[in-house]
């Protein structure tokens, strides 16, 4: 029910769990925030390292995190009636076509 997430604050929205290196932690935190203040803020609780947290277990010298994330726009379109197909961002790619993420720019610029 992610309308009543969004009309009343109680209601269940997709989230997921990530893990990220400790050193990183403050600043994902400065990151989140920043995110947070353009209405982007899909970070929802940061740990502390090699702590569980929401009794998920975590990794040594990594911190988790919980992020909003996922399905939810598109659960609010099937909620109102709106009907949507989705599927997965995900298949295999040959290693070759693969590039570092510094080269992006560049990469756009060719591409336009």
């Amino acid at each position: 029910n992610y309308m009543g997430a969004v009309d009343s604050g109680s209601g269940r929205i997709g989230a997921s769990f990530r893990e990220f290196p400790a050193e990183s932690r403050d600043l994902v935190e400065q990151l989140a925030e920043k995110l947070k203040r353009i209405g982007l803020g899909g970070l929802v609780r940061i740990g502390l390292a090699g702590q569980p947290l929401l009794d998920i277990p975590v990794n040594e010298g990594r911190v988790g995190a919980i992020v909003i994330g996922g399905l939810n726009p598109v659960s609010i379109l099937e909620e109102t009636g709106v009907r949507a197909y989705s599927r997965a961002l995900a298949g295999l790619i040959d290693f070759s076509r693969l590039f570092r993420y510094e080269e992006m720019e560049t990469r756009i610029k060719e591409f336009l």
